[in-house]
């Protein structure tokens, strides 16, 4: 006889029975050119050091081009909090996680799954009302970096929390944003025991890494 499943992320904050109208963050009708915002690693080098290479969190906006609607999204910001993000790589995705925060609407949802040795859930699926994007840069900013990379746990955490979801849009968005500092090929894939989930969900993938862990390992 099979055990019953555990559910343990069924507590996803339920959407308005009316959808507000969407909220848009796109920049003034007179703003016509792109910008580019750069946040670089480090903020100097010394002349005496030599670095051949280090992380750029690139920030680029678009001139608006209209009113389009906006589909509803669960997001899932799957993150690494292993000991090789100490220090200025911890603080550049806290940046870039923040960022994202700061642009999702109130009829979007955000879940966070922090990892290291072990993956945990640090944020229920929450709607991006201003209170819970304020709840959301509290769980990001609080994160510590330490211990292994158990990067299977995570993943398969990132895909439990958006399939035992209560509510599930027909039509909405399912995403899982994946942040690690480890390198992956153009063709890298996951294999887990969730593969045959019945959600449809892209996976998004964003690493520091440019040149190949040794022996396969961050």
């Amino acid at each position: 006889m099979h055990e019953p499943k555990l559910i343990l992320f069924s507590d996803d904050e339920l959407p308005p029975l009316v959808t507000a109208d969407p909220v848009s963050s796109a920049p003034p009708a007179d703003a016509q050119n792109i910008s580019i915002r750069t946040i670089p690693e480090r903020v100097a080098v010394a002349s005496s050091e030599s670095v051949s290479e280090f992380s750029v969190l690139v920030q680029i906006m678009a001139p608006p081009v209209g009113d389009l609607g906006n589909t509803p999204m669960d997001l899932v910001a799957v993150l690494d909090v292993s000991g090789s993000m100490h220090g200025s790589k911890l603080a550049l995705l806290k940046s870039a996680v923040v960022f994202v925060i700061d642009r999702l609407g109130p009829s979007d949802r955000l879940s966070i799954v922090s990892f290291s040795t072990r993956a945990q859930r640090v944020l229920s699926l929450r709607r991006m009302t201003e209170d819970g994007r304020e709840n959301a840069k509290q769980c990001v900013n609080s994160l510590l970096a330490s211990g292994c990379t158990n990067i299977l746990e995570a993943l398969e955490m990132g895909v439990q929390v958006l399939e035992e979801r209560r509510y599930k849009d027909p039509v909405g968005k399912h995403h899982i944003l994946f942040r690690w500092n480890g390198y992956l090929l153009p063709c890298h894939t996951f294999s887990t025991s969730r593969t045959a989930s019945t959600i449809s969900a892209s996976i998004a993938c964003f690493y520091l890494s440019r040149k190949p862990p040794r022996n396969g390992r961050s």
